[in-house]
């Protein structure tokens, strides 16, 4: 059919189709997920992709890209979507770490470490399976879409109700152990792992840390 989307980007055979093929199924994906009320302009960033297609700035398409899938990530943790929702958005991001490999500039980079938006995005993943805990949720609701997140609070909350992978996840963004041994006085080795460092705490701080 001369209307389905994906035949026309297939037939225009622009060096960017495969970009395009992904953000419109990324697209569809997150407006179907929030059911036509998503909390950011989806619309308005589809119009700057497509001006920078046809002013064939397709680097900056990527880059665009990966900074949206960002956003998205923030969003379904911030408005708590469900575990096949996020599953579902794992499965693009999983697919455009595929894709961006065509390109020079995220040759090496895997976005679910590279991306601190997308770490947090697996953390909350996690959480799902974890019984719930009001602080990180105040967490997770509070987190701004356009804007860092505390990083020293999260180690904080994951510490205090063992979340060792939270920690471990965490540390592809920010020196955990630094953070951890100048608020505990402790001297753990940088890139230990978050069940070694809350095992750490445990013993020589005498106190004990709930299991999950």
């Amino acid at each position: 059919m001369i209307n389905d989307p994906y035949q026309q980007i297939i037939l225009t055979n622009k060096p960017d189709k495969d970009l395009e093929i992904f953000w419109y199924e990324l697209k569809k994906m997150v407006t179907n997920s929030f059911k036509d009320n998503i909390p950011i302009n989806i619309e308005e960033l589809s119009q700057k992709l497509n001006k920078l297609q046809r002013n064939q700035e397709y680097t900056q398409i990527e880059e665009d890209i990966h900074k949206y899938i960002g956003f998205f990530c923030k969003i379904y943790v911030k408005y708590q979507c469900s575990k096949y929702e996020c599953n579902l958005l794992n499965t693009q991001i999983k697919r455009w770490n595929n894709i961006s490999k065509k390109y020079p500039i995220f040759t090496s980079d895997d976005i679910r470490i590279q991306s601190e938006s997308c770490c947090i995005f697996y953390i909350y993943l996690k959480y799902l399976d974890y019984n719930k805990c009001n602080e990180m949720d105040r967490f997770f609701c509070q987190l701004a879409i356009e804007s860092e997140y505390n990083k020293e609070y999260l180690i904080n909350i994951s510490i205090k109700n063992n979340y060792p992978y939270f920690l471990d996840k965490i540390n592809n963004c920010v020196n955990v152990a630094e953070i951890v041994n100048a608020k505990y006085h402790t001297k753990i080795h940088k890139n230990t792992s978050g069940k070694k460092i809350i095992a750490s705490l445990e013993k020589n701080l005498k106190f004990k840390i709930p299991s999950i």
